[in-house]
Order: C-alpha cells, then sequence, then structure tokens
C-alpha cells in the first residue's frame, strides 16, 4: 500500500511539474516576443536588428537553465520593471540633443533612413557610447529569460527529458498562437504583459519559501511595470498624436490642420513609424477646394508633381498601386479620372488611416479596391491585368520575422519581382516605379535589376530642384513602349528631367536569393562587427561555467545542432515569406510549423526510441540527405509548376522545406532523451542558437539559400561530436 501511495504523489507531483513547464513555457516565449516587438518600435536601433534582443533573451534562457538552484524566479517582477524602466528611459533620456530611442544602429553597411557613413573621432566615439547603452537596455530582458530560465530548468531536471521538452513545446506553441491573436486584435505592449504576468503572478503567490509581504511587494512590483509599459511619455513628436499598433509596426497618426474663416480644417494626416515621417496622406489636387490658403498649397506643389508623374508619362483607366499606404497616390490617380484602381499595401493600420483620416476620402471611391496583401505575393497570385502598375514609394520599417536580415518589401524589388510585373500588364501598359534613393548605389540598383529582369533599360525621370532632392527621387518606366522604342515622354515638369544614367555601376543584382536592396555594395562593417563581438564576448562569459565547466560527452554537439537548427529556421522563414507573403500571419505560421514539427519528431521518438537509437548513423544521413534536397529546390520552377493552382506549389515548397526542420528534431529528440542533466543538455543547445542567430547576418554575403549549406556545415560538426561520443 505504502508502495502504491508513494507511486501516486510521484504521478501527482509529475502532473503538476508538467502543468508548471507547460505555463512557464507559454509565458517564456510570449515575453520574448512582447520583448523583441516592443523593444523594435520603440528603441529605432533594433527596427531592422531584432537579432539582437532575440540573441539577450537565448543566453539569459541558456544562463538560468545552467544554474542548478532554484534562486532567480522569485525575481521576474523586479526583472520585468527593470526591463520596462530602460525602454522607457531610452525615450526621454538625451544623446548629444536627441532621444536615445531615436538612435539609429552603429551600422555603415546597412541603410537605415539616416547617415551613418565616414567613421571619424566622433563616429567612434558614438559607437563606443552605443555600446555601453546596449548593456543598459539589454540587461531587463536577460535578466528576465535568466529568472524563467532558472525555474524552467530545475523542472526540467525534475521529470524525464523528452516528455519535459515536448510539454516545452507545447506550451511554446500556445504562447506563439496568443501572441499572434493579440497581433491579429492589435493589442498595446501594456494589454499584451497581462497575459504571462497573471502566470506568473499565480506561481508567486505559490512560493513556499517567501512572506507574503515579499509576495505582494514583488506582485506590486509587475503591477507598475505594466503600468509603465502603457504610459508613454510626451515628446514634441508625439504630443499630439495618436498611437495605433500594427502586426507590423507602432505607428503615431498626427492630424494636419490649419483654420479657416475661424473653423479647424484638416488637410493632411502624417504617419510616423519608428520615431519617422513615414508618410503623409492628403489628396494635393483637393487642396483648395478645402479652402486652404496658398502657404499650404505652395508647400505640397513639388509633391503634386511627383505624385501625378505616373499619370503625366500614361493615362490608363485600369491602375494597380502597391504601397498605396495612406491614399495620395489613390486621390492623383482619382484626379485623373481611372476607371478603377486596386490599392494594396500590406500593413492593415495604415489601410485603415488611409480610409478614416484621409482629408481626401480616396477609399470611399466605387472605383477603388483597398486590399491588404504583400505587395509580392499579390503580384504572383493576382489573374489580372493593368494598364499601369505603379510603385507608390513603396519601403519598408521593419523586417520579416524575428533575428532576419530580411526587410518586408526586399522581395518586392527582386529581379523575379520585376519579371512578374511586366506579366501583368495589358497590351501598351506601363510599369512605373518610383523610390526615394539618396545614395547612387540605391538608385544604380534598382536600375541594373530593372533592365536584367526586363531585357533593356527603363526610362528613368529624377527631379532637378536641389542636389539633395535630386538624388533622392528617381521613377523608372518600362512596358513594352520602352522595349520597341514608341514609348514618347510628355512634357514632364520644371521640376523634373530624364536621367541617361550614364556610368552606371551596376554591382550585385537583385535577386529572391539576394534581396539586400539596402546593403552598401562594398567596405566592411567595423561598427557592426564591433557590437557582434560585444554581444558574443558577453554571452561567453555569462555562460563561462555552462561552456567551461563539465559537460556530457553528447553537450557539444547539442551546440552546433543547436547553432544550425537556429539557420535552418530564420532561412525557413525567409523561404516561405517569399512563397505565401512577407507577412506577420506568414511569419506567425512558419514559427508554429517549426514547432510543431519538433513535437511531431519528439512523438515519434518517444514512441520508436529502442528502434531509431540503433538507426542513429541513418538518420544522420537522411538529415544531411534533406538539407541537399532543400538546396536544390528549384524555387521559382517549383511555385508555378502547376499552373494557376499556386497553392500546391507552395505546399511542396513548404514541405521540402520543413523536412529538415522533422529530421533535425529527431536527431536532437535522440540526444536529448539520453542526457542525464536535461536543463544543462539544454542550455548547451540555446547558447548553440546564439551563434546561429549571429552566423544569419552572412546572408547578406552569401544569399538566402546558402544558410542551408552553413548549416549543413554545423549539422556535420554535431555528426563528429556525435561519433566521438559513441567510441
Amino acid at each position: 500500500m505504502n508502495d502504491q501511495h508513494e507511486s501516486e504523489v510521484q504521478q501527482t507531483d509529475l502532473k503538476q511539474t508538467y502543468v508548471e513547464l507547460f505555463l512557464l513555457s507559454l509565458a517564456a516565449l510570449f515575453i520574448e516576443l512582447l520583448i523583441i516587438r516592443w523593444m523594435s518600435a520603440e528603441i529605432r536601433a533594433f527596427t531592422i536588428f531584432k537579432t539582437f534582443p532575440l540573441v539577450t533573451c537565448f543566453v539569459g534562457l541558456g544562463v538560468g537553465m545552467a544554474i542548478p538552484k532554484d534562486k532567480w524566479f522569485r525575481f521576474t517582477p523586479l526583472a520585468i520593471a527593470q526591463t520596462v524602466f530602460t525602454v522607457r528611459l531610452a525615450e526621454i533620456l538625451m544623446f548629444r540633443g536627441q532621444a536615445i530611442a531615436k538612435y539609429i544602429f552603429p551600422s555603415t553597411m546597412i541603410y537605415q533612413w539616416a547617415d551613418f557613413e565616414t567613421l571619424n573621432a566622433v563616429n567612434w566615439l558614438f559607437v563606443g557610447t552605443f555600446m555601453l547603452l546596449l548593456l543598459l537596455i539589454l540587461a531587463g530582458p536577460f535578466s528576465i529569460c535568466v529568472c524563467l530560465g532558472n525555474r524552467l530548468g530545475q523542472l526540467f531536471s525534475a521529470s524525464r527529458p523528452l516528455p519535459a521538452y515536448s510539454v516545452n513545446v507545447m506550451g511554446s506553441i500556445v504562447g506563439s498562437i496568443f501572441f499572434g491573436v493579440g497581433s491579429f486584435l492589435r493589442l498595446e505592449p501594456w494589454e499584451l504583459w497581462i497575459v504571462p504576468s497573471v502566470i506568473l503572478a499565480f506561481y508567486l503567490t505559490r512560493l513556499r519559501d517567501a512572506s507574503s509581504l515579499v509576495k505582494a511587494s514583488l506582485i506590486a512590483v509587475l503591477i507598475v511595470a505594466i503600468g509603465g509599459a502603457f504610459w508613454i511619455p510626451k515628446t514634441p513628436d508625439n504630443a499630439d498624436s495618436v498611437t495605433f499598433w500594427s502586426p507590423y509596426q507602432k505607428i503615431d497618426v498626427k492630424t494636419w490642420s490649419t483654420i479657416v474663416d475661424q473653423k479647424t480644417i484638416p488637410y493632411a494626416v502624417e504617419v510616423r513609424s519608428n520615431w519617422l515621417t513615414y508618410q503623409m496622406g492628403l489628396d494635393i489636387g483637393g487642396l483648395r477646394k478645402l479652402g486652404v490658403g496658398d502657404k499650404i498649397v505652395n508647400i505640397f506643389s513639388e509633391e503634386k508633381d511627383r505624385y501625378s508623374l505616373p499619370y503625366i508619362i500614361h493615362k490608363p483607366k485600369d491602375i494597380l498601386i502597391v504601397g498605396a499606404g495612406s491614399g495620395t497616390d489613390v486621390c492623383q490617380a482619382l484626379d485623373f479620372d481611372a476607371d478603377h484602381i486596386d490599392a494594396v499595401d500590406i500593413d492593415p493600420v495604415i489601410l485603415q488611416v488611409g480610409k478614416t483620416m484621409n482629408p481626401g476620402h480616396p477609399y470611399a471611391s466605387s472605383r477603388v479596391t483597398p486590399i491588404c496583401d504583400d505587395a509580392r505575393h499579390y503580384f504572383d497570385t493576382t489573374t489580372k491585368k493593368y494598364d499601369l502598375v505603379a510603385f507608390a514609394f513603396l519601403d519598408s520599417q521593419t523586417v520579416v520575422g524575428v533575428g532576419s536580415s530580411i526587410r518586408v518589401d526586399n522581395f518586392v524589388y527582386t529581379k523575379q519581382s520585376f519579371a512578374k510585373v511586366l506579366s501583368l500588364l495589358k497590351p501598351g501598359g506601363l510599369a512605373i516605379v518610383t523610390f526615394g534613393a539618396p545614395y547612387d548605389y540605391l538608385s544604380e540598383r534598382l536600375f541594373c535589376t530593372i533592365k536584367e529582369a526586363v531585357g533593356y533599360a527603363p526610362v528613368v525621370v529624377r527631379r532637378r530642384t536641389t542636389e539633395l532632392q535630386a538624388k533622392r527621387t528617381f521613377t523608372y518606366v518600362f512596358g513594352d513602349a520602352v522595349k520597341d522604342g514608341s514609348f514618347k515622354m510628355p512634357s514632364l515638369p520644371e521640376t523634373m528631367y530624364i536621367d541617361e544614367m550614364h556610368n552606371v555601376q551596376c554591382g550585385r543584382i537583385l535577386t529572391d536569393d539576394w534581396p539586400y536592396l539596402y546593403l552598401r555594395p562594398e567596405g566592411l562593417d567595423l561598427p557592426y562587427i564591433a557590437v557582434m563581438l560585444e554581444v558574443l564576448l558577453l554571452s561567453i562569459y555569462a555562460g563561462r561555467k555552462l561552456l567551461f565547466g563539465p559537460a556530457e560527452p553528447r553537450s557539444w554537439q547539442l551546440f552546433f545542432q543547436g547553432a544550425a537548427f537556429m539557420l535552418l529556421e530564420l532561412q525557413s522563414i525567409s523561404r516561405l515569406a517569399l512563397a505565401y507573403g512577407s507577412t506577420w500571419l506568414t511569419t506567425s505560421i512558419v514559427i508554429n510549423g517549426v514547432l510543431l514539427m519538433i513535437l511531431v519528431a519528439n512523438v515519434i521518438v518517444m514512441r520508436f526510441r529502442t528502434q531509431l537509437e540503433a538507426k542513429e548513423q541513418l538518420i544522420w544521413y537522411l538529415l544531411f540527405a534533406f538539407i541537399l534536397c532543400s538546396y536544390c529546390l528549384p524555387f521559382d520552377s517549383v511555385l508555378h509548376a502547376f499552373g494557376s493552382q499556386l497553392w500546391l506549389g507552395q505546399l511542396v515548397i513548404g514541405i521540402i522545406t520543413m523536412l529538415p526542420i522533422l529530421g533535425a528534431g529527431l536527431v536532437f529528440a535522440i540526444a536529448f532523451a539520453n542526457a542525464k542533466l536535461s536543463a544543462r543538455a539544454l542550455a548547451f543547445n540555446i547558447f548553440g542558437a546564439v551563434v546561429g542567430g549571429m552566423l544569419e547576418y552572412i546572408s547578406n554575403i552569401i544569399g538566402i539559400n546558402a544558410l542551408v549549406l552553413v548549416a549543413g556545415g554545423l549539422y556535420m560538426a554535431a555528426f563528429a561530436c556525435f561519433r566521438l561520443a559513441r567510441k
């Protein structure tokens, strides 16, 4: 009877362990995604470089899991409060006269809508200062993940490795889904903090070794932290603005108005993203109808020429506008009597701003169909033909997913994309690409990519006003009339002229495998390397007791597997964003698909562990075959192999892309099932993921698809460790 009672007690304790593990895993991934979303929106340096908050969270989890005693979890609320405080502090502290939150990441190679070019003593002073501030800003996320990882490590140690890992993955899937739902509902950070906070508060009240006063104090700090996330400091940038959170970014919207006959007349709406003016939504041609004075009309007179240019060049009836946003381009197309306009924009919030706040109300017209979609995905899926396809200054302020170097707009400007645009034109139709190019390499790269895609040089129109403006605005025209020489440029506004584009240096053409429009063509990014080395060295220091202490034979195998798996995941996000669209929904589905593949692998290994362990080397060979198959995948051919049944091509691409994930999950599950110290083994794997996250940057050099080969090389290192462990 005593043995039976002890067994029942153990089963009850194990169930409680799994419930806690599930909930804390849910909270951990949710907080990780929330931190990345919040920091990338509030601190401009992380808008494009989301890898650094991601890596910081990984390091914290790894360090926490490696701590043998459960002593840090109770301080999670303090760590959350620290994170909230530092994000808000970054917004209000002033450095060299500007808010820290508005400063760009120190990189000389990646354009971020600001100048950081020639290095000198002042620049290096900024780099050094930024490196110090980076420690302050990322200390909070690191502390949160140490606290959570510490408790997760204890839960792993209290149960068998593989079942515990499966519960951990299930919790992560639910956490990711919850976060995706929150993004879809456009919840603000303080609202999103409620989910993990409820879970953490529940466990804090159950601490056995803390007094009621301590528990109450910690929960109070948690509540204050949530309040801090809600509080938005008022600055000249947001004093009169309304803030919205789209699935992609934080958007501040400000209405511009004037007084006419003692009445307030709104004439424009400014859309700001990441501390920058992103768009101005207005009806330029209808300003006088609103009754505004000449001063305001003259402010936008030159902009009227630019917005009118596509319709001066061509008199279309059916128009596709991509990057339609808050609707200024749509207003101009309506003014030129277009029969119908399909207006595509990826951000639902910006489209809504155009519908409800643009004084011209372009989307209220029966001649306009607003479409919320990724422009490239729309090119690949639509069957319609147009007289004009217009790129309306389409650019992006964010990247695809987390840890990726691909920006949301990158695939819109590739050779394959422009070739697809050409196929959407009716006979005699034109495509017109308008782009802001402050540097020659941007304008020349677009010129050469279009020329390579369509087989002839596009006609290029530039501004002739000031030197700065002349460099900033380019309009590229291509279509059959340009190809056969029958195209005649109408009389242009005085502010513009045709540029023959002599002495163009093409360099590397933009392709779906190398879509890095904003990457400078030459040089060494020393500031970025300095910051990356700082993070890597600090990561090694934080995990020194784990990495340089006693380890199980397979620990370094799991380390290399973590690095390789991270590259596979990031490459999958980039590839499937191309297949399904660079939307937040695609990223969310891919992340959950990866977690599901891991869970499937765990279930297979738990069910057939003995048989699989006997054939473990064969499974490694199968993994390498999957990696080779993924690398050799002819993406375009497969995607369009089924004609109008595009979903079949997408399905095949998805399966081939996910097969290496499944194979990697199998070899990991077999190794992890035999770990004696599961928490330390998982910590090794997480530290490997840190290296993998940093290595993703090399896709800027070798391309997206070659990341699979780098992952294959890391898996070879893991395989070598596996062979050594078996001897």
